[in-house]
């Protein structure tokens, strides 16, 4: 009996969309099903994109915890996520960073 305790790692090469987003769950929702038992929940923000397929993702009989979009304190994802950009950022110091918002 194999033991799963992840899901496939999806790269993608450009953004991420609610359309792109289901057909990753869709691919994939065999593995999550037998990783995540009925006892388990389905964590993610509020992104746009994860909110316009709330239905289908509990249509597949999976239940959802929502947290705040960007909320580092309740997504530890976001943790990863700052500390790859800052890695990026600093192996390419010649992309330089975003120009700040203009002031008001």
């Amino acid at each position: 009996m194999e033991n799963k305790t992840a899901t496939a790692l999806t790269i993608l090469k450009e953004s991420l969309e609610s359309t792109k987003y289901r057909e990753i769950l869709e691919e994939n929702k065999l593995d999550i099903g037998s990783v995540y038992e009925r006892d388990h929940y389905f964590q993610q923000d509020n992104h746009g994109f994860h909110i316009s397929n709330i239905n289908w993702i509990e249509e597949q009989g999976f239940r959802i915890v929502n947290f705040p979009i960007y909320s580092p304190d309740l997504t530890l994802s976001e943790h990863f996520w700052a500390n790859l950009k800052r890695g990026v950022n600093s192996d390419n110091p010649d992309r330089g960073s975003p120009a700040p918002p203009p002031s008001l």
